[in-house]
């Protein structure tokens, strides 16, 4: 479960669950839908590939969010929803790489050693030969399809989302940005 800042709580919302689920697939679609458009006309023109690190840095919080909203852990959303076998190990390897970092990390147990790598083909994952390859545009297809899917259902049950921060106790660093304000 994700943590608060120190000297905090996250401040919450109540919103019925389709609105907000259309909200994100609206966000989805705007933002890293335009991102693989410009992609595809860069790699058009260039010889050199980008983009890869970049769009699950996009994706991964989106499916966090999402997966928040219907109950479930992201790894388990990554396992139900998006394709992915090893959701756990995926979890731990490219988001905590990409997110809190900036360098490909690999996982070792015992005497086995996974890497990993990024596709943007819009194929399914393969996993094989103690190798995680992850395509991220399959992952923006499939959590769009999810998203469309969920938001047909029109649920109207209502959800609790993060919308903020409330610090009741902060660090000085914290008062002191806030008196520069």
């Amino acid at each position: 479960m994700k943590q608060s800042p120190s000297g905090a709580v996250f401040e919450t919302k109540d919103v019925k669950k389709a609105e907000y689920l259309q909200s994100i697939l609206s966000r989805l679609n705007d933002e890293v839908g335009t991102y693989f458009k410009l992609l595809e006309k860069y790699h058009e023109l260039s010889a050199r590939e980008v983009g890869f690190w970049s769009t699950l840095r996009m994706l991964m919080p989106i499916v966090e969010a999402v997966a928040n909203v219907v109950g479930e852990k992201p790894q388990d959303f990554l396992g139900n929803h998006l394709d992915v076998k090893t959701p756990y190990l995926v979890w731990d390897l490219f988001r905590h790489s990409l997110i809190h970092g900036d360098l490909l990390q690999h996982a070792k147990y015992g005497i086995k050693e996974v890497d990993w790598g990024v596709g943007l083909n819009g194929l399914p994952h393969i996993i094989q030969n103690n190798h995680i390859g992850i395509d991220s545009k399959y992952i923006y297809l499939k959590l769009k399809e999810y998203l469309e899917s969920q938001v047909q259902t029109n649920d109207q049950s209502i959800v609790n989302i993060e919308v903020g921060v409330i610090y009741n106790n902060p660090k000085q660093e914290i008062i002191e940005d806030f008196s520069k304000l």
